[in-house]
């Protein structure tokens, strides 16, 4: 029981009601916590099931549990209960149904102290009874991106607005309280508050929080949302005026930071409101979810209007125009009112950013009292969002076509297929040549990288499903979400080597990261996934989500010609021949990977210091610039320094050979470069930012097989000194890189073919 004299670094405040059959799971995840000095405040909210039995049982294990308990009341007032009886330096809060990692309350504190902070905030995930995922607004939005943060220059907390996945400094609430009388989005205000006051927020790549998804009849308030959609955007309503006090207390509230805040709130809770009261086809409901919309829209300060004009425009115009088709003749009124509310307070030059189709099928209702067009543009977005070429070609060519040739008979073929290449390279390219010389019973059928015309695309399709062998080496857009029969092996090669950066499955917190439907719909489909090494077995599972069985660690192909004198003696000459006046030089290759999206790494920005360099250098060195092949812009303005020329258009085996040394940052070309025993450097001058766009699978500093500088001195300095540990980088290629002297391709392509 209670020890009253213990002193806490954290207190955990969980409401409950009646949450019997899942409260157990709750429990045993704070048991389980690694941090001990912790009380947690259990709020029996009147529960009527057997909640109470369970969480009298779990108090009397340990003595650092309070029970208290009030009638219902909801959980704003447990939360408050909880508050008033805290006796920690931090405050916690954990909702009855869900789950913290056990390491959950050791992270956030020692981030909390390390950095004193008033708030730290955490990753978190959903869960079901079949899966975990990352929640996609969180990604979308970057919200776990490590490091320091306010509220005014990092608005997107906003979409972390609900009270738990964080730890607050118990002097950040005091005198703050839940509201009591709302029963969805009481813990807004709170949070906001918090997020306002807090002096030093700080951020975790962690995850910190598991969030359950109710099936069935458990389902939460939250999920609850199509069921009572007038009793929720009542209070979602009430709610927003609360903030507004909130904000009206804040001393630097500008405008741009509430439509921030609006922007969320809209563009979520109160479209989900919308969307349940549209899906009940109640004419009743309808309109007084359109009364109470206009009567709030009425009040809604004109600037805030012209800052929130893309979210009105996307909530109101655009996604209810589209789903018309659900409100009730009966409720016309009340909708055209609302529209009519809404256009009148957007500012006329803004108009043009609205979408004009839709915006024209208002004004047209507003003018003539009908509904008749709204329900034509409705219906026409159904038809297009259901009915279109792409999703009619991509229906033929995978549903019929795929499925028809699935059930042929298998040909003797293989199939080399990417999308990264217009040429046959890396691994593609080694499995050709020693199939064309060695396996002359097999036919090769290759699609590189190309527009084709629904013909080739039904050929394309027709060796798909007719192949018995699959061979790719990167994402394949044109396998996603097919299954393929028992007798067709698709064969991840993948075009990077070891483990370095994370992707897949493995990178789903992470800024830049695809969905967890996209991952699932792209990886599905692999028989087989081709590996370095069995050290990073564990690795590429994770990131494929993939069974360890179809992990085969046999080597990768393209690493067999760094195994092949002749090809490096071959290489050299060839390379000299086409640039004769670097045979005097010391070769250094600099071969950085690419930062951002997909638009934003089109281009390179080059962060040696230029001049630096052609001072501190012998003229002796010559560097060569090999870009990622996802930077498409070249560097203009190295054409005037002599020491430095963009190989960009060279093949980099050929690169790796000549140079005597590589300075790379977080580029997989560190994996083959290792083969070769050769010294590197890496310039990782955007490392903690890079650490939270993409992670790695091991720690960063402690493992990469060479010194590590963050700027152009320390760079040159390396370089002249001249001082490395090739036997770490020899250690580096043994643990990811099984080498088999040259045979890998024969190795793997034996193991692939043993049974045909």
């Amino acid at each position: 029981m209670e020890n009253s004299k213990k002193n806490y670094v954290v207190s955990v405040i969980i409401p409950i009601y009646n949450v019997g059959n899942i409260l157990m799971d709750t429990l045993n995840s704070l048991l389980n916590q690694t941090l001990k000095s912790v009380e947690y405040i259990l709020i029996d909210d009147g529960s009527t099931d057997n909640s109470p039995a369970l969480m009298k049982k779990f108090a009397e294990q340990q003595d650092h549990v309070r029970i208290i308990s009030q009638t219902n009341k909801g959980p704003a007032a447990a939360r408050n209960r909880g508050l008033v009886n805290a006796k920690g330096e931090y405050i916690c809060f954990v909702d009855s149904d869900d789950i913290l990692p056990a390491d959950s309350l050791e992270t956030l504190y020692n981030c909390a102290k390390k950095y004193d902070c008033d708030l730290v905030t955490g990753a978190s995930k959903r869960f079901n009874s079949k899966k975990e995922w990352y929640i996609k607004s969180h990604v979308k939005h970057n919200l776990m991106k490590s490091g320091h943060k306010t509220i005014d220059k990092n608005p997107e907390l906003f979409y972390s607005i609900g009270p738990c996945a964080k730890l607050y400094k118990r002097s950040l609430l005091e005198g703050v309280f839940f509201p009591e009388d709302l029963r969805f989005g009481e813990d807004q205000p709170v949070v906001l508050h918090a997020y306002l006051n807090a002096k030093n927020i700080y951020t975790i790549n962690h995850v910190v929080y598991l969030y359950r998804l109710r099936e069935g009849s458990t389902a939460s308030l939250t999920q609850e949302i199509n069921h009572k959609p007038i009793e929720i955007l009542d209070s979602l309503l009430r709610m927003l005026s609360i903030t507004e006090e909130v904000f009206r207390k804040y001393k630097k509230t500008s405008v741009f930071l509430k439509s921030k805040y609006l922007e969320r709130v809209l563009s979520y809770e109160v479209w989900s409101a919308v969307n349940g009261a549209l899906l009940t086809k109640d004419s009743s409901i309808q309109k007084k979810a359109f009364n109470m919309l206009n009567s709030w829209l009425e009040i809604l300060d004109a600037a805030l209007v012209d800052n929130l004009l893309s979210t009105l425009n996307d909530v109101f115009i655009d996604r209810l125009t589209k789903r018309a088709l659900l409100i009730k003749p009966n409720a016309k009124k009340e909708y055209i009112k609302l529209m009519s509310t809404l256009l009148s307070k957007i500012n006329p030059d803004q108009i043009n950013m609205i979408t004009f189709k839709s915006y024209k099928s208002i004004d047209y209702s507003i003018k003539t009292n009908s509904l008749f067009s709204v329900y034509k543009y409705s219906l026409f977005s159904l038809l297009k969002k259901h009915i279109n070429k792409k999703r009619l070609k991509n229906f033929l060519l995978k549903r019929i076509l795929y499925t028809l040739s699935n059930f042929l008979p298998k040909t003797n073929t293989l199939v080399l297929a990417t999308n990264k290449s217009k040429v046959l390279q890396g691994n593609l390219s080694a499995i050709y040549k020693e199939v064309t010389e060695f396996y002359p019973d097999k036919k090769i059928s290759v699609f590189l990288r190309k527009d084709r015309n629904f013909a080739e695309l039904i050929y394309l399709y027709y060796k798909l499903g007719s192949s018995r062998w699959i061979f790719i080496d990167d994402y394949y857009q044109q396998l996603y979400g097919l299954k393929p029969n028992r007798n067709t092996e698709i064969i991840q090669t993948w075009h990077a080597g070891g483990a370095f950066k994370r992707f897949g499955f493995s990178a789903l917190s992470y800024r830049e990261s695809n969905s967890y439907d996209f991952e699932k719909k792209a990886h599905s489909s692999y028989t087989k996934v081709l590996v370095s090494s069995p050290n990073v077995v564990k690795e590429y599972s994770e990131a494929f989500n993939a069974d360890k069985n179809k992990i085969i660690p046999l080597g990768i192909p393209r690493t067999d010609i760094f195994y092949s004198e002749s090809f490096k003696n071959a290489a050299t000459v060839n390379f000299y021949k086409k640039y004769p006046e670097l045979m005097r030089k010391k070769i250094i290759l600099y071969a950085p990977t690419f930062r951002g999206n997909v638009s934003q790494r089109q281009r390179f920005s080059l962060k040696l210091d230029l001049d630096y360099l052609r001072k501190h250098l012998d003229e002796e060195y010559t560097i060569l610039l090999k870009l990622h092949p996802s930077t498409k812009d070249t560097i203009s303005d190295i054409n005037s320094y002599k020491f430095i020329l963009d190989m960009s258009h060279e093949d980099i085996n050929v690169l790796m050979v000549v140079s005597y040394l590589l300075i790379t940052d977080y580029s997989s070309v560190i994996f083959e470069y290792s083969i070769l025993r050769k010294p590197m450097i890496f310039f990782a001058y955007d490392l903690e930012d890079y650490q939270s766009e993409r992670g790695f699978y091991f720690d960063y500093k402690s493992n990469v097989p060479g010194p590590i500088v963050k700027n152009t001195a320390e760079l040159t300095g390396i370089i002249k000194q001249n001082k490395f540990d090739l036997q770490k980088v020899s250690n580096f290629c043994n643990y990811y890189i099984v080498g088999n002297k040259g045979a890998t391709t024969k190795r793997v392509l034996n193991e692939i073919f043993q049974d045909h």
